[in-house]
């Protein structure tokens, strides 16, 4: 009923896995089956911690903070700067957590290690990771993979487009029976289910200097503390990124003007 809606799912038992969507016509999905198994023989107690909704932050297991109550025994910071970080807790002078889109006017910083720079000499901003968007092809998973995709049958592709049309139509009838207004139907319309479903999302934590931009990256930035005195407790951390352009505008008045007067300066004599 909400398609835009992300939602964070708290997985507390494994068995609940079973619940998390797979489907073996989908290269991406077939893939990371194999790597699971691999794992599982090399004895990792969480080998599904790879499968696509881990890694674009759609569900989240308690199993993953165990590393941070390991660290916490010698590093009594590390609990209250995760409650900062998660908004939970505020102290005063602290920063705190924000984000920013990249757009195709900021593509000329080109790489993550020019966007560090510009944001921490601007603002005194540290950018943390980005969570980046692309569509899902056989080159996102292997070379290999080109051509397995191919053998996939065609019937199966189509009988999954009808499932998810009757799935649809039976959301859209709900919304109906629930007095939902006919925007709220629009909006829904208006998300390709078929096109979203070919797109993978992930998270890059601490990017190497070389990564390249792309449109529609998300970057996590911590912002600085706000001054006191200052309008606004918030600041935008995109306010380093504006491009500065000294372009000097001369018309043909002016160049002639100069031209005259560095003849005038070359025919006098002292």
């Amino acid at each position: 009923m909400f398609p835009r809606l992300r939602m964070i799912t708290e997985l507390t038992h494994t068995s609940n896995m079973r619940f998390v969507q797979f489907s073996a016509n989908n290269p991406y999905s077939l893939a990371q089956s194999k790597f699971e198994k691999n794992e599982k023989k090399r004895g990792s107690h969480m080998p599904y911690m790879f499968r696509l909704p881990f890694a674009q932050g759609g569900v989240f297991s308690a199993n993953m903070l165990d590393r941070l109550l390991y660290q916490a025994i010698i590093k009594p910071y590390v609990v209250t700067l995760t409650r900062l970080l998660l908004g939970i807790d505020q102290s005063a002078g602290s920063g705190y957590l924000s984000s920013m889109v990249i757009t195709s006017e900021d593509l000329w910083i080109k790489t993550y290690g020019q966007l560090y720079k510009r944001l921490c000499s601007s603002g005194a901003n540290i950018p943390l990771g980005i969570f980046r968007t692309k569509d899902m092809d056989t080159k996102t998973v292997s070379h290999e993979m080109e051509e397995k995709c191919h053998l996939v049958d065609v019937s199966q592709q189509e009988l999954a487009v009808e499932r998810r049309k009757e799935m649809l139509n039976h959301i859209r009838t709900r919304m109906r029976g629930m007095g939902m207004t006919e925007d709220d139907e629009e909006s829904f319309d208006s998300v390709d289910p078929i096109e979203s479903s070919n797109k993978i999302s992930f998270v890059i934590i601490n990017p190497t200097a070389e990564l390249q931009l792309e449109a529609g990256d998300i970057v996590y930035v911590l912002c600085s503390p706000v001054k006191e005195d200052a309008d606004s407790k918030l600041t935008n951390p995109k306010r380093g990124l504006r491009r500065e352009q000294h372009i000097e505008e001369m018309t043909v008045d002016n160049v002639d003007n100069n031209v005259d007067h560095m003849s005038y300066d070359a025919l006098s004599l002292p």
